[in-house]
C-alpha cells in the first residue's frame, strides 16, 4: 500500500515542482518585459485563472504523504518522505510569505490604473518563486529517491 501512496505524492509534487520550473523559466522572463498595464493584465488573468488549481496542488502535496507514515517503511524510505515532507511544508511558508500577498491583491488591479508599487510587487514575488522552486524540486527528489530506494 506505501507504493500507492509514494507514487501519488510523487506525482503531486512533481506537478508542483514542474509547475514552478515552468513559470520560472518561461513566464517570469515574459514578465520582466511587460509594461504596467501589461503585467497587470497577465498577472490578474492569471490568479484569476490558474490561482485556484495551485491552492489544490500545494495542499495535496502536503496531505499525499501523511498516509505514508502510517503505512510504514523502511527508515531511509520514511526519512526521505519526512524530508519532502517538510521541504513541501517550506514551499508553502515561502508562497504565504512572498506570492500570496501579491496574488491576493493582482485580481483586484485596474489594468488602466495599475497601483504605483506594482514593480516592487512583481519583483517580489518573483523572488519568492526562484526561493520556492529549488526547494521543491528537492522535495520531489527526496520523495523519488525514497520509492527507488524502497
Amino acid at each position: 500500500m506505501i507504493t500507492v501512496f509514494l507514487l501519488l505524492s510523487i506525482l503531486v509534487t512533481g506537478v508542483n515542482a514542474g509547475v514552478f520550473v515552468a513559470v520560472q523559466i518561461a513566464q517570469v522572463p515574459v514578465q520582466r518585459t511587460l509594461g504596467a498595464r501589461d503585467f497587470v493584465l497577465v498577472k490578474k488573468s492569471f490568479e484569476l485563472r490558474y490561482g485556484p488549481r495551485m491552492r489544490v496542488l500545494v495542499v495535496a502535496s502536503l496531505l499525499a504523504p501523511i498516509p505514508i507514515y502510517v503505512t510504514g517503511g523502511s527508515v531511509t524510505t520514511l526519512s526521505l518522505v519526512a524530508i519532502g515532507h517538510a521541504l513541501a511544508l517550506a514551499v508553502l511558508v515561502v508562497t504565504a510569505i512572498y506570492n500570496l500577498p501579491v496574488n491576493r491583491v493582482a485580481i483586484t488591479w485596474d489594468p488602466e490604473q495599475p497601483p504605483t508599487d506594482w514593480e516592487a510587487r512583481r519583483a517580489r514575488w518573483h523572488l519568492g518563486n526562484a526561493i520556492r522552486t529549488p526547494i521543491a524540486l528537492v522535495a520531489f527528489a527526496c520523495l523519488a529517491l525514497a520509492a527507488v530506494l524502497d
